[in-house]
């Protein structure tokens, strides 16, 4: 897999924001790849500038994701150093790990790490032993536990150090690895044989032992020809999974139960449990997703001459009266060119920005809407000879020389006897 790393410079004018002064500083962006499953916050915006600074408004923003052609920003509370096996290769996205303020994992509380090997993964190898808080089992609700950062570990799948059969899968545990039968295939993973489907239970019972995240799970399990644990909640130390002679199989409580994920979740299985991540445009634990009003957080991309309107779990732009097309981008309709209009035909059309206006003609008055004529004989706003007389026409006058005069030029003189 190929990782594109690049630089750029993050300079950021924070007005109206935290602080008046501009600050700039060095960021590296790993092209092509994003974080996946850690989202807790999507939205689009105009830059990535402005990505960079909502994640620092958020003190559990570990890092983000951002698509440039969509203009999408996604805030992860968790960094691919934590969480490398969610590092996936995605070409319209690039990842940032935060750099100004980066709470370290498991340092607050509303940031538990699920194991101790989680911290020291996220933070580096010189982690320091100390109190952490924890979340083993993805409830949202961590506990203060003291971790061991001096423990190594050693990859047995690799260079096959292991004692799995040739029709098994070997997986790495922190401290140890566990053989999982191919599918087809029955047995404790470190003799596999082909499956029998008259297999009958012949034994439960429980065991304790030590997941790969460095806890120790309480579990049950029905032993056949393909041994199955059912992880329970609790956490006790006991055995590592090698002490165990079964095939572990992880129970998909996503497909075979019914999580309490919130009907705006989308649940996850991961080994031993399952986590539950609000759908994009909503917020929250995943048990309980509220939806993200767009248009009052004013995170939309609506056009400046459009009307935001908040759906479920997303938003819609409708162009203003006097504007059309998506919404987005709205021009101004010329109501007078288009003949949409409603004024007098005594009257001109005048197009103005998302409406227009209705003056009625000379000769004429009124609302635009309405014109009617000006009797300029009769109101005496003529400029008729005093020997003339004045006809009212629609929208004008005419001026008539009376009898026994004639027009000169703009007067009426007597006729010559």
């Amino acid at each position: 897999m190929l990782w594109i790393f690049s630089y750029f410079l993050v300079c950021v004018s924070f007005t109206n924001l935290e602080t008046a002064e501009d600050q700039c500083r060095s960021e590296v962006d790993i092209r092509g790849m994003a974080l996946k499953g850690f989202v807790f916050k999507r939205m689009t915006v105009a830059a990535p500038h402005i990505c960079d600074i909502l994640c620092e408004r958020e003190i559990t923003c570990q890092s983000y994701n951002f698509n440039r052609k969509e203009q999408i920003c996604e805030l992860n509370h968790r960094t691919k150093d934590a969480r490398p096996e969610n590092f996936r290769s995605d070409p319209a996205w690039f990842y940032i790990r935060r750099l100004n303020g980066r709470v370290p994992l498991g340092s607050i509380p509303e940031l538990p790490a699920r194991s101790c090997y989680e911290i020291k993964a996220s933070e580096g190898k010189d982690t320091v032993s100390n109190k952490y808080w924890l979340d083993p089992s993805g409830t949202g609700k961590g506990i203060l536990v003291y971790c061991d950062m001096y423990l190594e570990d050693h990859d047995e799948c690799l260079g096959g150090n292991n004692a799995c059969d040739v029709n098994a899968y070997c997986t790495n545990t922190v401290g140890s690895y566990y053989c999982t039968c191919k599918e087809g295939y029955a047995g404790d993973g470190r003799s596999c044989s082909v499956y029998r489907e008259n297999s009958q239970t012949t034994n439960q019972t429980n065991v304790n032992f030590l997941t790969g995240e460095g806890v120790g799970h309480s579990v049950q399990y029905s032993q056949t020809l393909s041994s199955t644990f059912i992880v329970r909640e609790g956490f006790k130390k006991g055995f590592h999974l090698y002490d165990v002679p079964l095939c572990v199989i992880d129970i998909n409580e996503c497909a075979d139960s019914t999580p309490d994920c919130d009907v705006n979740a989308e649940c996850n299985n991961i080994l031993g449990s399952y986590e539950c991540m609000c759908e994009d445009g909503f917020h929250g634990n995943g048990t309980n997703c509220t939806d993200i009003d767009e248009c009052t957080e004013e995170i939309h991309n609506c056009d400046v001459n459009a009307e935001c309107n908040n759906t479920l779990g997303s938003y819609k732009c409708s162009c203003k009266d006097g504007f059309h097309r998506n919404g987005t981008n709205c021009t101004d309709v010329d109501e007078c060119a288009d003949r949409i209009h409603n004024c007098n035909v005594n009257a001109d059309c005048n197009n103005t920005l998302g409406s227009y206006k209705c003056s009625c003609k000379d000769g004429f008055h009124g609302n635009g809407t309405n014109c009617t004529d000006i009797d300029e004989c009769a109101d005496r706003i003529h400029d008729c000879d005093m020997n003339a007389e004045c006809n009212n026409i629609l929208g004008s006058y005419k001026c008539m020389c009376e009898d026994g005069f004639h027009r000169n030029e703009t007067n009426c003189t007597g006729d010559l006897l």
